[in-house]
């Protein structure tokens, strides 16, 4: 007995033999979901029962003359992998099918619905290696309904489900497997509401790490101290040291760092061993600068100041350098992650340098924006009882004051020459 024959076309099409079996079969274009085409189209069947398949599949060796059983009348018949258990070809009984639809909300929700596991051969979805400048360029040019997009290594035979509402399959924790659909998105893959996260476990290769230096007295100890700790975890240091000021030596570090991402471990931190640099941006995000947590034993307080910090190289490349605060300028994230502990405290120069520079810059940003969190954290400067810290803080009040907040006067502090100058007139 034959029965009617719908084939979905997808843009990757093999021989799949359908056309010989079915010469009248209805060919048709995929879109959206195979539940939103079944509805449009099973007006048009005129058989009881009607095959529904994927031009992705191989039916060199399928049997097309199966016939259901009795008890079987009612039941949609699906045919699927191991890879996929919503597969792709489907027996489907018009009458029953009808009779649900309009209260189906999903395809799965079918009363009755058998499922037979075969050895079926999927053609698998384009595959693109991306990067994460060019990933959202690479979706929004995507012409197929789902493509693979790998970091570092693809997860083989997975197959989306194109059952219903399109999603995208984060297949790994660090989201370097992205299956995506063919979607529209400004600046982020979280703006597409529907999200499957798995759990697979890749080994990805990790991001550079660079210590900067400008000869501070406790660098040569804390370099030290970071190379014996990225041994163990097999990463190699990159050393920048005595460059100006910290705009000039972020953007050397970005423009010699090949990798799009590389964490920047300033000379004052030491190192928290569990620190592991595995941390990964994450894909689904735009791009942006990742500052994790130092704990500072002058202020007994944690935050992002002195802190390793990932940096974006592009966004590192572009940042003016008239920014009172390069980190902050560009898009960034604040992670709860212990990075280290400062050791400024070890130098009264670094101390000065450190605390001045800070401070300034909060003081700065309180009087044009104010938060609760800025309020805090100047206060926790302000009421210090260390003697420099004491001295670097009125010292910024009167900095700023006298210069009546001129950002152009501000500017200046980003030099350590500059904050230096003032420590050697006002300490020595």
């Amino acid at each position: 007995m034959a029965f009617d024959c719908i084939l979905i076309k997808f843009p990757q099409q093999k021989n799949n033999n359908v056309k010989e079996k079915f010469p009248m079969a209805k060919e048709i274009s995929f879109t959206l979901s195979y539940l939103d085409m079944l509805k449009s189209y099973v007006h048009d069947i005129e058989t009881r029962y009607f095959w529904f398949l994927s031009s992705e599949m191989d039916y060199s060796n399928f049997d097309f003359d199966f016939i259901p059983e009795k008890h079987q009348e009612n039941q949609i018949h699906v045919w699927h992998n191991k890879h996929k258990k919503e597969g792709d070809t489907f027996l489907i009984p018009k009458k029953e099918f009808m009779e649900q639809m309009n209260d189906l909300r999903f395809l799965r929700d079918y009363r009755d619905i058998n499922y037979h596991e075969t050895n079926l051969k999927q053609l698998d979805c384009d595959s693109h290696k991306f990067t994460f400048e060019d990933l959202n360029n690479k979706i929004s040019r995507q012409k197929e309904p789902y493509c693979h997009y790998y970091y570092d290594k693809k997860i083989p035979n997975f197959f989306p489900s194109y059952w219903d509402e399109q999603k995208i399959y984060v297949l790994d924790e660090d989201k370097t497997n992205i299956v995506v659909p063919r979607i529209n998105i400004k600046k982020e893959l979280y703006e597409h509401d529907k999200i499957v996260f798995q759990k697979q476990k890749i080994l990805n290769t990790k991001f550079p790490v660079c210590f900067l230096h400008n000869n501070e007295p406790q660098a040569k100890t804390n370099l030290s101290l970071l190379k014996s700790h990225c041994e163990r975890l097999s990463i190699a240091v990159r050393e920048f040291s005595g460059i100006g000021n910290r705009t000039t030596a972020i953007k050397t570090a970005a423009e010699e760092i090949k990798e799009e991402y590389f964490f920047l471990v300033p000379a004052k931190i030491k190192i928290e061993q569990s620190f592991d640099f595995a941390f990964r941006p994450d894909p689904l995000k735009s791009n942006r600068h990742y500052i994790f947590d130092c704990y500072n034993p002058v202020l007994d307080y944690t935050y992002g100041h002195q802190a390793v910090v990932m940096y974006n190289k592009y966004l590192a490349l572009s940042t003016s350098a008239k920014v009172l605060d390069f980190t902050l300028s560009q898009p960034h994230e604040h992670c709860k992650i212990l990075s280290g502990s400062s050791t400024a405290d070890s130098d009264d120069k670094v101390l000065f340098r450190t605390s001045f520079r800070e401070i300034v810059k909060l003081l700065y940003n309180k009087n044009h924006k104010p938060t609760v969190e800025l309020n805090f954290i100047i206060r926790k400067w302000r009421d210090c009882a260390d003697p420099v810290v004491q001295k670097a803080f009125a010292m910024a009040v009167d900095f700023l004051n006298t210069h009546n907040f001129s950002f152009e006067e501000v500017i200046k502090t980003y030099e350590w020459a500059y904050v230096d100058k003032l420590f050697v007139e006002s300490f020595v």
